[in-house]
């Protein structure tokens, strides 16, 4: 079999796993519970089948710092491993696909409970949730072309 044809089995499974599991969602609500018991919270984490969930905390005493902290942890958890992802050419069509999953959730307004929280509200802005969902289409196809790219450069043995 040839090698892009095993990369994009290997892609394709990716993305039903991902998607069926909701990975996003396990490592955004994962998140923001391990956060909230860093800053000393009290923190339940409920995940629902047919997606979203949610991390409640209940804070003694938290700092502005640390509510912002919190409640950005989920979209940044997201964002950090897609970038790990991107770095390496093996996995760069996998980063791009977390990317553009976190563009499009904000584009759907699936964080604006996070944003809320802590009054920051410029990727609420629609211009801003299109150019993002843009950049995260840019970078999922760039990245798509780079993962089969890196695969084509290896011979099959026959």
């Amino acid at each position: 079999m040839k090698n892009y044809v095993l990369a994009a089995i290997f892609f394709i499974l990716f993305v039903l796993t991902y998607e069926l599991l909701k990975i996003d969602i396990v490592i955004h609500e994962t998140s923001h519970y391990l956060v909230g018991k860093l800053l000393g919270g009290d923190c339940t984490i409920r995940l629902y089948w047919k997606g979203g969930g949610e991390t409640v905390c209940k804070f003694a005493y938290i700092t502005k710092g640390g509510l912002i902290l919190y409640s950005l942890a989920g979209v940044l958890a997201e964002l950090f491993v897609s970038l790990i992802l991107l770095a390496f050419p093996f996995t760069s069509a996998l980063g791009g696909y977390m990317f553009y999953s976190t563009a499009l959730s904000n584009f759907a307004g699936a964080y604006t409970t996070d944003f809320n929280t802590i009054g920051f509200y410029v990727p609420l802005n629609p211009v801003f949730r299109v150019l993002f969902l843009m950049i995260g289409i840019i970078v999922l196809l760039l990245n798509i072309l780079r993962y089969f790219k890196f695969f084509l450069k290896y011979k099959t043995k026959k």
